[in-house]
Protein backbone atom coordinates (compact mmCIF):
# COMPACT_ATOMS: atom_id res chain seq x y z
CA UNK A 1 0.00 0.00 0.00
CA UNK A 2 1.54 3.30 -1.06
CA UNK A 3 -0.03 6.28 0.62
CA UNK A 4 0.67 9.36 2.68
CA UNK A 5 -0.65 8.11 6.04
CA UNK A 6 -0.09 4.80 7.78
CA UNK A 7 -3.03 2.38 7.50
CA UNK A 8 -5.05 1.26 10.55
CA UNK A 9 -3.56 -1.34 12.90
CA UNK A 10 -4.12 -4.91 11.82
CA UNK A 11 -4.32 -4.09 8.11
CA UNK A 12 -0.71 -5.03 7.35
CA UNK A 13 0.61 -8.59 7.18
CA UNK A 14 3.13 -10.63 5.17
CA UNK A 15 1.07 -9.99 2.00
CA UNK A 16 0.30 -6.30 2.54
CA UNK A 17 3.00 -3.74 3.28
CA UNK A 18 2.95 0.02 3.75
CA UNK A 19 5.29 2.28 1.79
CA UNK A 20 5.21 6.01 2.50
CA UNK A 21 5.60 8.05 -0.69
CA UNK A 22 5.06 11.56 -2.02
CA UNK A 23 3.26 11.00 -5.32
CA UNK A 24 4.34 14.43 -6.51
CA UNK A 25 7.94 13.17 -6.41
CA UNK A 26 9.04 10.91 -9.27
CA UNK A 27 11.92 9.45 -7.22
CA UNK A 28 9.49 8.46 -4.45
CA UNK A 29 7.25 6.81 -7.03
CA UNK A 30 10.05 4.72 -8.53
CA UNK A 31 11.33 3.82 -5.07
CA UNK A 32 7.86 2.78 -3.87
CA UNK A 33 7.37 0.40 -6.79
CA UNK A 34 10.85 -1.09 -6.33
CA UNK A 35 10.25 -1.51 -2.59
CA UNK A 36 7.03 -3.43 -3.23
CA UNK A 37 8.65 -5.66 -5.85
CA UNK A 38 11.65 -6.38 -3.62
CA UNK A 39 9.59 -6.96 -0.47
CA UNK A 40 6.88 -9.13 -2.02
CA UNK A 41 8.67 -10.77 -4.91
CA UNK A 42 6.76 -9.18 -7.77
CA UNK A 43 3.83 -7.04 -8.74
CA UNK A 44 0.42 -8.25 -9.93
CA UNK A 45 -1.74 -5.13 -9.88
CA UNK A 46 -1.42 -1.36 -9.76
CA UNK A 47 -4.47 0.61 -8.64
CA UNK A 48 -4.13 4.32 -9.44
CA UNK A 49 -6.55 5.85 -6.97
CA UNK A 50 -4.80 8.99 -5.71
CA UNK A 51 -6.11 12.48 -6.01
CA UNK A 52 -6.39 15.94 -4.56
CA UNK A 53 -8.78 18.78 -5.20
CA UNK A 54 -9.28 22.36 -4.14
CA UNK A 55 -12.72 23.87 -3.83
CA UNK A 56 -11.61 27.27 -5.05
CA UNK A 57 -12.60 29.52 -7.88
CA UNK A 58 -10.09 30.25 -10.61
CA UNK A 59 -9.53 33.65 -8.96
CA UNK A 60 -8.76 32.02 -5.60
CA UNK A 61 -6.53 29.20 -6.83
CA UNK A 62 -2.79 29.78 -6.89
CA UNK A 63 -0.65 28.40 -9.68
CA UNK A 64 1.13 26.21 -7.10
CA UNK A 65 -2.24 24.66 -6.13
CA UNK A 66 -2.93 23.89 -9.79
CA UNK A 67 0.54 22.40 -10.31
CA UNK A 68 0.19 20.19 -7.22
CA UNK A 69 -3.23 18.96 -8.34
CA UNK A 70 -1.92 18.09 -11.81
CA UNK A 71 1.14 16.35 -10.33
CA UNK A 72 -1.03 14.09 -8.17
CA UNK A 73 -4.10 13.64 -10.37
CA UNK A 74 -2.48 13.28 -13.79
CA UNK A 75 1.28 12.87 -13.60
CA UNK A 76 1.46 10.38 -10.70
CA UNK A 77 -0.71 7.70 -12.38
CA UNK A 78 1.44 7.99 -15.50
CA UNK A 79 4.69 7.68 -13.52
CA UNK A 80 3.36 4.84 -11.34
CA UNK A 81 2.25 2.94 -14.44
CA UNK A 82 5.58 3.58 -16.15
CA UNK A 83 7.51 2.29 -13.11
CA UNK A 84 5.21 -0.72 -12.64
CA UNK A 85 4.93 -1.91 -16.26
CA UNK A 86 8.26 -3.77 -16.48
CA UNK A 87 7.26 -5.78 -13.40
CA UNK A 88 3.65 -6.28 -14.45
CA UNK A 89 4.75 -7.64 -17.83
CA UNK A 90 6.53 -10.47 -15.99
CA UNK A 91 3.26 -11.66 -14.43
CA UNK A 92 0.39 -13.62 -15.95
CA UNK A 93 -2.88 -11.73 -15.62
CA UNK A 94 -1.36 -8.52 -14.25
CA UNK A 95 -3.54 -5.41 -14.32
CA UNK A 96 -3.49 -1.64 -14.09
CA UNK A 97 -6.70 -0.13 -12.70
CA UNK A 98 -7.26 3.62 -13.04
CA UNK A 99 -9.99 5.00 -10.78
CA UNK A 100 -11.70 8.25 -11.65
CA UNK A 101 -14.25 10.43 -9.91
CA UNK A 102 -17.86 11.36 -10.47
CA UNK A 103 -16.63 14.98 -10.64
CA UNK A 104 -15.63 14.25 -14.23
CA UNK A 105 -19.32 13.82 -15.10
CA UNK A 106 -20.93 16.51 -12.94
CA UNK A 107 -19.87 19.59 -11.06
CA UNK A 108 -21.01 21.75 -8.20
CA UNK A 109 -23.69 24.29 -8.95
CA UNK A 110 -21.32 27.16 -8.13
CA UNK A 111 -18.43 28.10 -10.40
CA UNK A 112 -15.18 26.63 -9.23
CA UNK A 113 -11.94 25.16 -10.36
CA UNK A 114 -12.52 21.61 -9.13
CA UNK A 115 -10.85 18.73 -10.83
CA UNK A 116 -11.36 15.70 -8.63
CA UNK A 117 -9.90 13.02 -10.88
CA UNK A 118 -9.07 10.37 -8.34
CA UNK A 119 -9.99 9.30 -4.85
CA UNK A 120 -7.68 9.24 -1.83
CA UNK A 121 -4.73 6.90 -2.16
CA UNK A 122 -2.70 5.01 -4.69
CA UNK A 123 -2.15 1.38 -3.91
CA UNK A 124 0.44 -1.01 -5.24
CA UNK A 125 -0.35 -4.63 -4.32
CA UNK A 126 1.10 -8.01 -4.92
CA UNK A 127 -0.50 -11.19 -3.68
CA UNK A 128 1.90 -13.77 -2.28
CA UNK A 129 -0.36 -16.49 -3.71
CA UNK A 130 0.19 -15.14 -7.23
CA UNK A 131 -3.45 -14.06 -7.52
CA UNK A 132 -4.36 -10.48 -8.23
CA UNK A 133 -6.35 -8.68 -5.55
CA UNK A 134 -7.13 -5.18 -4.45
Amino acid sequence: MVQRNSPPDGMLNNRTIYVKADLANSNDIRSAVETVVKSLGGLDILVNNAGVMFEKTVDEMAEADWDHMMDINLKAPFLLTKAALPHLRNRTGASVVNIGSIEGLASKSWPSCIFRLKSRHSRVYRSSSGRSWA
